[in-house]
């Protein structure tokens, strides 16, 4: 798992993939298994048209990025509060609120 996750939105390729892949969410559980993945992400261009098609993977997985997503400092404080929970800082049952 990295400390480091490309931003939601990036369009990426994978090692022996067939199609880009767009980033709709980071640090990822799967529930069957309970592995944690760095992404979660839909096909390029057509997004998410249903649950089958949500695909999770790591940043080793990624052998380039197209396109990456919007960045900004709303985003980089998220990713600091999100290193502090998983580091044990914080509650990780936080209500995050939005405006």
């Amino acid at each position: 798992m990295s400390n480091m996750y490309l931003p939601i939105g990036s369009v990426v390729e994978l090692h022996n993939g067939s199609k880009k892949l767009m980033v709709i969410g980071i640090d990822m559980t799967d529930t069957n298994t309970n592995q944690t993945y760095d992404y979660c992400g839909v096909y390029y261009p057509e997004g998410f048209y249903d649950a089958n098609n949500v695909f999770l993977f790591n940043n080793q997985d990624i052998a380039a990025v197209v396109h990456p997503g919007y960045d900004d400092q709303e985003r980089r404080d998220f990713l600091e509060r999100l290193a502090s929970i998983k580091a044990g800082g914080e509650d990780s049952n936080v209500d995050y609120e939005f405006e």
